[in-house]
């Protein structure tokens, strides 16, 4: 009975210890799973690399991974677009309650003892859409290396990625469809 205590005890120390495991150490990196592969590296500020930081994304889905927000015709962004100072609104249609069902569909992809590990983190979600369809191609997911995010296993960032490519979809207003991309953002907090 002694040896079987011990070792329910061993085998929950190491599982915690595991499950607090760095998912996204160095620069740069791919997780290969069943069905789909992760790439992550630090983020870049107008081309400079931040070590602080993690972008991960799905390896299959960077339609517009690096692409500058441009217009499709190749014409100048105006002073509003570039520094974005338009609302959401000028450039799609959404209800007023989307960023609420985001933020709760993401928060509904943690387990309760992620959530508690969370506290006080934050991340950047950022779905990049089709201005034509409004379908989302692509999403990128944000995050400090010093948060407890960087514990969280890629598979939740996937069931994440899978629920708002089924959940988001908007309508381009004509000056959203002049875009190559549209993009649909917000700050998770736990």
């Amino acid at each position: 009975m002694k040896k079987i205590i011990i070792s329910l005890i061993m085998s929950l120390v190491v599982a915690t210890v595991a499950a607090q495991t760095n998912q996204y150490p160095g620069s740069t990196g791919t997780i290969v799973k069943s069905g789909y592969t992760y790439k992550y590296r630090n983020p870049r500020i107008s081309g400079i690399e931040v070590p602080v930081g993690v972008e991960l994304y799905n390896a299959a889905c960077t339609t517009y991974l690096d692409v500058k927000r441009a217009h499709k015709d190749g014409s100048k962004l105006s002073e509003g677009e570039a520094l974005g100072y338009h609302k959401d609104s000028y450039y799609f249609s959404y209800s007023s309650k989307t960023y609420d069902q985001l933020r709760a569909l993401v928060d509904g992809c943690f387990t309760s003892l992620q959530k508690n590990a969370l506290k006080n983190s934050r991340m950047l979600v950022q779905a990049r859409l089709d201005p034509m369809t409004g379908i989302v191609k692509d999403v990128y997911f944000g995050f400090r290396r010093d948060y407890p995010l960087v514990n969280i296993p890629v598979e939740t960032f996937r069931s994440i990625e899978l629920a708002i490519k089924q959940q988001l979809t908007i309508t381009a207003t004509a000056a959203g469809k002049k875009f190559i991309y549209l993009e649909f953002d917000w700050e998770q907090e736990f």
